[in-house]
């Protein structure tokens, strides 16, 4: 066991002779083999979030080559049983961690399918189990606060921690303690950072029902000198609490993943870990590379299994985390600690006095105990290189400075050693032999405005360079990347902006001088929608358009206007990159109303259902898209916002749009009935006419059936939820009644015109009646739909439309008016063999009348002798009011509501 070396270990360590320096050439082997098999953990200065490191992703190809259909994920999952999907997705080269709970492996499964569908998912997989390392407790009761334990900080005395206060106390770092959250104490009222709940609840991390997260954050940062209780190795650092296990100790794989990435986004430079499980996690190792590449140290506990052979433990083991095992007072291995050829190094982790909520101090056992203290170490070696300017590589300096236990060289029990706190410190900018060159030839790139690439040459083998980091000219870190990359990528910038850095080559224990430095400028930034309702871009001829929001405040608006009335109009915004929202706005005399808005959660479409609005009305109308608070603007991936009619696009004109309508009204298609030479001759008439017309409806509106020449079918519902469709066109100006009657079930019927809409539905199996107001060639569409549930694929339901009636005969309601037949004679005689079909309203007449006592006012009123009945009717279906222009399907009505008795 090596003695621990006084001030003067400039490198790290003294030589004493001739067995040490043996050792010491046998540890810069292992450390050479170490490095090769571990990816390097880079560290002065945390990097600003946005800088995203290109040269070393952190989707690895090796983890994102998984198998992510349902039965691999799911394996033996129950029909029954509840389970929670993590998965990871590459959002503009940041990882973001979604978990999802679901009950049954049908809901999984579906969830699994939606979630391949999204082209950023780079992994998915079941959530598993974390949980703190902690031990029984050896030492006495709990105490109060007004005792002082530091008599029993054996591990001050051992670590002579108090030495290295003079140089420094940690502070200005950030460290992030993921744990059961940090409870308020006395002892712990110095500086916090922001915190965050990722265990269920909601908060700041600022509680904790355990006790674990408060004994941990008071090793790192308990008050020193103040008379109470203890003190923290680094006593100034700023404590981020990141609650990410529940208060019975235990969480997820997934809330760990969340809590690292969200620290790393938001300042930290140390994350501790004292927890860990034994199955491995995509996520969690995604966002621990993430933190690694961006210059965050990563400290976890080796786990407490020594006595069930030393499994494995996740987050430690993974490449880039400084895995922590514990010792005693006499520097031997605790009984418990995890021995495996991934620890790293050793802290004391037996009897660790600390604080626990209620202003209270406890004595815990377990690594979880000894990571703090590594941590703590590392937050003041980056404070001593941010002081000197020093470019380090804080991992390395740690496990170069431990005092050698155990075997010679580095071993599964202590890996490198005891930390050493006074050494690693004083190792940062020690004169260790010549620095390294800078990189020469820097070059940039400014393809985008918020983004630059920036490249260079290395002047020396790159097995001798650990990293180089990129520094603006104002002294803020902008990039940094590991081992002998030559290019980085620089995100966050500002459109329109001169931009200087430096490069710094970083060596095993020094930085290199500054290169010369890089001077661009950013482009301007595009953004092809207005800012606001008063700038808005009119949407192109297609009503289709792509677009970006790629930034926080970046809101798009798009207008556009329609000359004629639009019928079964549809919005939709797909191809979300994350939580966007869209509002639609009609202007209705100067004011813009709100018609719709879409804010489904995530990055789900957000459609308008088709059918919800039965029309627009002509006019101008606005688009709002922008992200949610809860959202992330993509500047890579743009959302597709589209604008449909009658489910499909408007086409290559905005304005000329509308006119199609009119086109599938077809007075061409009127002359064909018109043309009585086919009803004249008995069997051509039935030919063309019943043969969509006998019992042949469509099934949407496109493909409707057209009636027959009696203007009344019937025909059966095969299915639940099915719809029939039917058409027909107008012979003649007027009021037009469209009846459903003889239900079998309860059906409801809608009836489609040009210029509005109009529907009658109900919950028992009364005739539903609706009219409309058309001219002659205009076409009318009838839907016919099961509501409520139950359909009859036996008992058929009689659809009649009754034509415009002369005010002489109310009751010849049918076809019998004189006037309509004159302008095409050859349907007179159809209608003449129609009164056949009038004796099917002849049985209706008695049933009608007494439905027409609960029916709407207005077939009533046209069957009573009114003479003014067909300008009641047209008042009744005027052009749509404003008010009006998108009647929601749940209101029952796509016209002004109606009086009722």
């Amino acid at each position: 066991m090596n003695a621990h070396p006084g001030p003067d270990a400039a490198a790290g360590r003294s030589l004493r002779g001739a067995e040490p320096v043996s050792r010491q050439a046998r540890r810069g082997l292992d450390r050479i083999r170490n490095r090769a098999r571990r990816g390097m953990a880079l560290a002065v200065e945390r990097l600003d979030p946005r800088a995203m490191l290109s040269a070393a992703p952190w989707a690895t190809p090796q983890l994102g080559s998984q198998d992510l259909s349902a039965e691999s994920i799911l394996g033996g999952l129950g029909h029954d049983e509840t389970t929670t999907l993590v998965a990871v997705l590459d959002h503009d080269g940041r990882p973001v961690i979604e978990r999802s709970t679901h009950i049954g492996r049908a809901a999984a499964t579906a969830a699994i399918a939606a979630l391949n569908d999204r082209p950023n998912l780079v992994s998915l997989e079941l959530d598993n189990r974390v949980e703190l390392y902690l031990e029984p407790l050896e030492a006495g009761p709990l105490a109060t606060s007004d005792d002082t334990y530091r008599s029993d900080l054996w591990a001050f005395d051992r670590l002579q921690v108090e030495s290295i206060w003079p140089v420094t106390t940690g502070a200005g770092v950030n460290v992030a303690v993921l744990d059961t959250g940090v409870a308020y104490h006395e002892d712990l009222a110095g500086l916090f950072g922001p915190g965050a709940d990722f265990s269920g609840g909601r908060g700041d991390g600022r509680n904790d029902g355990h006790s674990h997260g408060t004994h941990v954050a008071g090793t790192i940062a308990a008050t020193a000198n103040n008379g109470l209780g203890i003190a923290g190795v680094a006593p100034d650092v700023r404590i981020m609490p990141v609650k990410v296990l529940g208060d019975d100790g235990g969480g997820s794989a997934g809330a760990v993943a969340e809590g690292i990435v969200w620290a790393t986004d938001n300042g930290a430079e140390v994350i501790s870990m004292s927890l860990g499980g034994t199955s491995p996690s995509m996520a969690m190792e995604m966002a621990v590379t993430y933190a690694v590449q961006r210059g965050v140290t990563v400290v976890a506990a080796a786990g407490n299994s020594r006595l069930w052979g030393s499994p494995r433990a996740y987050p430690a083991s993974y490449d880039g985390v400084v895995a922590v095992a514990a010792t005693t007072p006499l520097n031997t291995a605790a009984s418990f600690s995890t021995g495996n050829e991934w620890v790293d190094i050793a802290a004391p982790g037996t009897g660790i006095w600390s604080t626990i909520p209620g202003n209270r101090y406890a004595a815990y056992n377990g690594t979880s105990m000894a990571t703090p203290h590594v941590a703590a170490v590392a937050a003041m070696v980056h404070a001593r290189a941010a002081t000197l300017g020093e470019s380090v590589y804080v991992p390395g300096i740690l496990e170069e400075t431990a005092q050698d236990l155990g075997v010679p060289g580095r071993d599964d029990d202590f890996g490198w050693g005891l930390v050493d706190p006074l050494a690693a410190v004083l190792s940062v900018a020690a004169d260790s032999g010549e620095p390294p060159p800078p990189p020469t030839n820097l070059q940039a790139d400014a393809a985008w405005w918020s983004r630059a690439t920036v490249t260079w040459d290395l002047p020396v083998d790159a097995s001798e360079v650990v990293g180089v980091q990129l520094t603006f000219a104002t002294g803020e870190p902008a990039a940094l990347v590991a081992g002998g990359a030559t290019s980085a990528t620089l995100q966050g910038l500002q459109p329109e902006t001169s931009y200087t850095v430096y490069a710094t080559t970083i060596g095993r224990r020094r930085g290199s001088e500054q290169s010369e430095p890089l001077t661009f400028t950013t482009p301007s930034r595009p953004d092809f929608a207005g800012d606001t309702m008063a700038t808005a871009t009119p949407l192109p001829a297609s009503f289709v358009v792509e677009e970006l929001l790629d930034s926080a405040d970046d809101v798009d608006w798009w207008t556009f206007s329609l000359t004629e009335q639009l019928d079964l109009p549809e919005v939709r915004l797909t191809n979300l990159p994350s939580n966007y929202d869209i509002d639609l706005y009609y202007m209705y005399s100067g004011t813009p109303s709100l018609l719709w808005s879409g804010q489904q959660w995530g990055n789900r479409d957000e459609l308008s259902e088709l059918g919800r609005f039965h029309y627009w009305d002509p006019g101008q109308y606005f688009v709002k898209v922008w992200a949610n608070p809860s959202g992330t603007p993509s500047e890579t991936q743009p959302y597709r916002l589209e604008i449909l009619g009658d489910g499909l696009p408007l086409g290559a004109s905005p304005t000329p749009s509308p006119a199609p309508p009119p086109a599938p009204v077809l007075p061409p298609p009127a002359p064909p009935p018109a043309p009585a030479p086919e009803p004249t001759p008995p069997p051509p008439a039935p030919a063309p006419v019943p043969e969509p017309g006998s019992g042949l409806p469509g099934d949407t509106r496109k493909t409707a059936g057209l009636l027959p020449a009696t203007l009344s079918v019937q025909a059966t519902m095969q299915s639940e939820g099915r719809e029939h469709w039917w058409t027909m066109t107008a012979a003649i100006d007027g009021v037009y009644e469209v009846r459903l009657h003889d239900l079998p079930r309860n059906y409801s019927l809608a009836a489609f015109r040009p210029n509005g809409s109009s529907s009658s539905s109900g919950s028992s199996l009364r005739d539903r009646v609706v009219t409309a107001t058309l001219r002659a060639g205009q076409q009318l569409d009838i839907r016919v739909r099961v509501e409520g549930g139950g359909f009859s694929a036996t008992e058929p339901y009689t659809l009649t439309v009754n034509p415009p009636v002369g005010s002489p005969a109310p009751e010849p309601e049918p076809l019998p008016p004189t006037p309509e037949p004159a302008p095409v004679p050859e349907p007179e005689p159809t209608p003449e063999p129609v009164p056949p079909p009038t004796p099917e309203p002849e049985p209706q007449p008695e049933p009608e009348p007494p439905p027409a006592r609960t029916e709407l006012s207005q077939p009533r009123r046209r069957r009573r002798n009114r003479s003014p009945s067909q300008s009641r009717r047209l008042r009744q279906h005027p052009s749509p009011s404003p008010s009006l222009i998108c009647l929601p399907r749940r209101i029952g009505r796509a016209t002004p509501a109606r009086p009722r008795r």
